[in-house]
């Protein structure tokens, strides 16, 4: 009898975990800020899917935005995700930054090859940028859009200088 007791509170205890858990396309960083996952679509083949992590400052905006770019993953090849269990995200939030994470294609969930900052991560670079100044909360004043910044691999640094 106690361990059916058991069982039904373990039971109900996992429900209602599921239940009040965080949305599907959201996740939660160590510091506690809630993430944003969007997917986007690729311009260069809309089938192909971008994956973003998002998060803003809790204080009304707007606010500047900044884009991270991982580099080359080895084992675990989790993308964007990658700011997001760090921390980073989150942490730039906390500072006044509307903070995003790029997951470049072939890593996450991003679709596509993984050409390393070549042409078809580039495009997809282009479209987070478009996707972050687009949202109502981010400066939109000409300085801001022109001062978005981007902390990337070495090869995205030359993709800085040329988009912005």
């Amino acid at each position: 009898m106690r361990l059916k007791a058991k069982s039904v509170l373990l039971l109900s205890l996992v429900m209602l975990v599921g239940f009040t858990a965080v949305q599907p396309d959201t996740l939660t960083d160590r510091g506690g800020w809630v993430i944003q996952r969007e997917f986007l679509q690729h311009r260069q083949n809309i089938s192909k899917k971008i994956e973003v992590f998002w998060t803003k400052p809790t204080e009304p905006g707007p606010w500047p935005a900044i884009l991270f770019i991982h580099g080359h993953q080895e084992q675990i090849r989790n993308g964007g995700e990658a700011f997001v269990r760090t921390g980073r995200l989150g942490i730039m939030a906390s500072r006044g930054y509307v903070a995003g994470a790029l997951s470049q294609p072939g890593y996450g969930n991003s679709d596509g090859p993984p050409d390393f900052c070549g042409p078809f991560t580039q495009e997809a670079v282009v479209v987070a940028i478009d996707f972050l100044r687009n949202q109502p909360f981010v400066n939109r004043t000409s300085d801001s859009l022109e001062k978005m910044d981007i902390c990337s691999v070495h090869a995205g640094s030359r993709l800085k200088m040329a988009y912005l």
